[in-house]
């Protein structure tokens, strides 16, 4: 007989697989963000990079066009640590 109860293991491991997706969305764009930076700080403070290499940047724009990343504000927390 049926009891009512359901079980949620599937759901929770779709919800947690999501979850990570989003961390490994939102995590690359810093990652690629702050690279960049450092990388063309590099180049101007310290003429560690030669001129004649490239510093590549990353474009998210079409992804958040189409509202594919993750909600920043789920992240505040954790950026809040790394003012400065």
């Amino acid at each position: 007989m049926l009891s009512g109860n359901t079980h949620s293991e599937y759901s929770d491991v779709i919800n947690g697989i999501m979850s990570y997706i989003d961390d490994v969305i939102f995590f690359s764009k810093v990652i690629s963000e702050d690279l960049e930076k450092y990388g063309k700080g590099l180049r101007e403070r310290e003429k560690l990079i030669p001129s004649d290499f490239s510093i590549q940047s990353s474009d998210f724009s079409s992804a958040e066009a189409q509202e594919l990343m993750p909600d920043q504000e789920k992240y505040s927390p954790w950026l809040a640590g790394f003012k400065g």
